[in-house]
């Protein structure tokens, strides 16, 4: 295993390395379905909400910041998911996923449930989605060690 002193340089240089690499695009969306989530699951076993005006959201990497004890967070812009008129709605919305095009194949790289489903009852109901990636400090992390 690679250790190496997790650093803000180190930090930085691979926040630009997800900017240019497989996180350049990364898509969020949502799924009404319950599937098993586990490390096998794929973008297919998520089925997409069919509300009028759903679509994923590029999600959009910003600078990596640090918190008061020293942990690292890759915070992504946040998404909103709101239908354009009441065209199939209401609809439960049971997750949401993270996923990007590696080697031209739609690749499924994170998906989570909500604490509780959210409905969307009509084109002026909405969900937003903020995704950030976190770093505990003192943590092995990827491969690498902050404390090694």
């Amino acid at each position: 295993m690679l250790l190496a002193q997790v650093t803000d340089a180190f930090l930085s240089t691979i926040n630009t390395a997800l900017r240019g690499g497989i996180l350049a695009t990364p898509d969020m969306g949502l799924f009404i379905n319950t599937p098993t989530l586990t490390v096998d699951s794929l973008l297919a076993d998520l089925t997409e909400p069919t509300y009028t005006g759903y679509a994923r959201a590029a999600l959009v990497l910003e600078a990596v910041r640090k918190d008061l004890l020293g942990s690292y967070i890759q915070p992504f812009a946040s998404a909103l998911f709101q239908p354009t008129n009441n065209t199939n709605l209401p609809e439960q919305i049971n997750g949401y996923f993270v996923m990007a095009t590696i080697a031209a194949v739609d690749t499924l790289l994170y998906a989570e449930y909500f604490d509780s489903p959210e409905v969307l009852s009509t084109s002026a109901s909405g969900i937003s989605v903020i995704f950030d990636g976190y770093v505990k400090n003192l943590l092995t992390w990827g491969g690498y060690c902050a404390v090694c």
